[in-house]
């Protein structure tokens, strides 16, 4: 489960991203995300629930003065944000596991959950 309430967009998180529209604020009453997984039956059903109550998204227009210096500098800005998306999606594997263990993106995300709590852990101690 996911719930997130009263949260305020901030615009500059998504500014020069040279993109036609860009995002300059909002915010977010109640954002919530229910994932429901038969786990103990195999086959058994998946299903999400999305609710998303009272969001308003401001847009605007993005402005550029079209040198090359601020072209390069929002597109590089963009392609860094495509990139950090991309590396919290999970590598696609060719081949089931062979060993039985887990795999997919539920056991991508509890991996790396497991290898940031024993990171914390491991500072905590130092």
């Amino acid at each position: 489960q996911f719930l997130l309430k009263k949260a305020a967009i901030v615009g500059h998180a998504f500014d020069s991203l040279h993109l036609p529209l860009t995002l300059t604020g909002g915010f977010i009453d109640e954002l919530s995300i229910h994932l429901y997984l038969d786990v103990f039956n195999p086959g058994g059903n998946v299903s999400l629930q999305i609710l998303i109550k009272n969001v308003c998204l401001v847009f605007g227009a993005h402005t550029t003065d079209w040198s090359y210096s601020h072209v390069k500098q929002c597109k590089s800005k963009l392609v860094d944000l495509v990139m950090k998306v991309l590396e919290l999606k999970p590598q696609k594997k060719n081949k089931a596991a062979e060993d039985g263990s887990a795999t997919g993106w539920l056991s991508h995300v509890q991996t790396r959950l497991k290898q940031d709590l024993m990171k914390k852990v491991a500072e905590m101690i130092e």
